[in-house]
């Protein structure tokens, strides 16, 4: 089974690799290359079939400026970029050989809005279920739990939010509740140009009504 690599252009090369790893460290966000425990945690995969993938480097964001630097740079150098939220892709999406594994790790959080009318849960790039089952257990200020409440999602606590929701979100309570992507209510994504867009039914633009 070949691993689904992503193509790099005739620009590629170490020495462009190199000049966007500088950039990066430069700007403060986490670079980690092979060799480093961090590294090596982040690039490590539950599919055995893609165990020996090892990209040059691994860029940890910690917040969508982050992630805007990211795209930028590597676009900037035609270096292409894997994306990596809890890594349970099947096919090896979340893994590669080339260019630069963007880990979302370190975007995790997540908010609770539990007030009537509201009851939303705004979710960042890098969490996984745990993170959100965790929030959704957690004591409130009164020192009661947050009985009563659930969120249509898959039931493994590893496997990423942002990755289940764009995959459509199939789980235990799809048949009661419908698919994780039906309760989406709004995006905030990082365009391949490095824009951030903030999509909802308020949009303008057509492309990100479609979105929801």
């Amino acid at each position: 089974m070949s691993n689904p690599l992503p193509v790099p252009s005739q620009k590629y090369s170490d020495k462009t690799m190199e000049a966007a790893v500088k950039s990066l460290k430069a700007k403060k966000i986490p670079v980690y290359e092979p060799g480093e425990d961090d590294y090596e945690r982040c690039i490590a995969t539950s599919n055995l079939i893609y165990r020996f993938s090892s990209p040059p480097c691994v860029v940890q964001p910690k917040c969508t400026c982050d992630v805007r630097d990211v795209i930028k740079t590597s676009k900037a150098r035609d270096i292409p970029i894997t994306i990596k939220n809890g890594g349970h892709s099947y096919a090896g999406a979340s893994t590669t050989n080339i260019g630069i594994l963007m880990e979302l790790g370190l975007m995790n959080e997540v908010i609770l809005d539990m007030a009537a009318g509201s009851e939303t849960a705004t979710v960042k790039g890098g969490a996984v279920w745990f993170h959100v089952y965790k929030k959704l257990t957690r004591k409130r200020f009164d020192g009661k739990h947050l009985d009563g409440w659930v969120v249509n999602s898959g039931r493994c606590p590893t496997v990423g939010v942002s990755g289940f929701i764009l995959g459509g979100g199939l789980s235990p309570f799809t048949r009661s509740f419908g698919m994780g992507c039906d309760t989406v209510k709004k995006f905030t994504i990082v365009t391949a140009q490095g824009d951030e867009i903030t999509a909802s039914d308020d949009s303008k633009d057509q492309w990100e009504k479609d979105l929801l």
